[in-house]
């Protein structure tokens, strides 16, 4: 078969506008995403970074996708059934290349967001974002492959088919709408210290769309069904104030003086508090005498801190302190006894 050079330039012409294009869309977004970057820095705002990074990448993706566009439409070999649809299958992919860059820079800046704003977040509500965003974007790419009108019988079909599915994976959706109980009410946050019905207490580490995950003193971590935990009977130390107050409970020999107990809890408990930070401001200790128990008399000291990390060590230097000006005040910590009495019969 042989070709003259009109043909050989025709055929040369879609592969000339493909590269072309590329080679130009990799200049223009070394020179672009340069001045953006300038930009960028010259603001406060860290939602300018998100969208540049999250844009770099799919930008040579969609110059691309123009220049497939003006090669088809420029070739004089395809056929025009061809052209007119790669209009429909092109503009598909760039809807749904869109939407997928949408929904990560939505999900990275609410991210970002809470971070800044020292609020942590779960990661349920950025994969929320991200699935319904792409979602909407997966129909509006089947809306130009097949027609908007042929999407409706297409989502019946779905919908009957997702009602055998949500009746099969009942205990799954059944955890899935229960973290969006727990995201939205905002009774349970990330980074709460929780308290369980079963007694079990931890901090909340993340909520995702089927378990919450919480992390004990031991560092170890909990993984309970949300289902389940929107059922129990939770204890929020987080709510309604991140303050906590640290209870310590003391117990003396019946031969002390409660007065004089009294005064050294106060004295320690005030020496603490001009010592560490973490204190709520200008709130005073309390001591209370609770109870009259088998070998001891029972104080309860209580202190106002302002965060739940705070809890074991102040209750820890608290300790230490008391320990330590009880034996300099002659003051005993006793041992459990008990009396027992014999008696026999004639």
């Amino acid at each position: 078969m042989n070709w003259d050079q009109t043909e050989i330039f025709e055929y040369s012409i879609p592969a000339l506008i493909v590269v072309g294009t590329l080679v130009s869309g990799y200049i223009v977004r070394g020179i672009l995403f340069r001045y953006l970057h300038r930009m960028a820095e010259r603001t406060t705002w860290e939602g300018d970074d998100i969208v540049i990074a999250a844009t770099r990448g799919p930008f040579l993706v969609w110059v691309l996708m123009i220049g497939i566009y003006a090669a088809v439409r420029a070739s004089k070999f395809l056929p025009q059934e061809i052209k007119d649809g790669s209009h429909n299958v092109i503009l598909g992919l760039a809807i749904f290349s869109v939407s997928l860059t949408t929904a990560n820079i939505l999900a990275d800046l609410i991210r970002r967001s809470t971070i800044r704003a020292q609020v942590p977040t779960p990661g349920l509500i950025p994969n929320i974002i991200r699935i319904s965003v792409i979602g909407i974007g997966t129909l509006a790419m089947l809306s130009t492959f097949i027609g908007f009108e042929r999407i409706a019988p297409l989502l019946a079909a779905f919908g009957v088919g997702g009602l055998a599915v949500a009746l099969a994976l009942q205990d799954t959706l059944s955890n899935l709408f229960a973290g969006f109980y727990i995201t939205l009410n905002k009774q349970i946050r990330v980074g709460d210290l929780l308290k369980l019905e079963t007694g079990f207490e931890g901090v909340v580490v993340d909520i995702n769309w089927r378990t919450t995950t919480i992390k004990d003193g031991s560092q170890n971590l909990v993984i309970v069904p949300n289902a389940r935990l929107a059922q129990m009977t939770v204890t929020n130390f987080a709510l309604p104030e991140p303050h906590m107050t640290v209870r310590i409970n003391v117990g003396v020999s019946y031969k002390s003086d409660p007065n004089l107990v009294e005064k050294v809890l106060l004295d320690e408990a005030k020496r603490v508090m001009t010592e560490f930070e973490g204190f709520v401001p200008n709130s005073e200790p309390v001591v209370r005498f609770t109870d009259f128990a088998d070998s001891s008399m029972e104080f309860a000291l209580f202190l106002h801190i302002q965060d739940h990390k705070l809890n074991m060590p102040v209750q820890t230097e608290m300790r230490k302190h008391i320990y330590e000006r009880f034996k300099q005040e002659g003051i005993e910590i006793p041992y459990p006894t008990r009396t027992v009495l014999m008696k026999t019969e004639k």
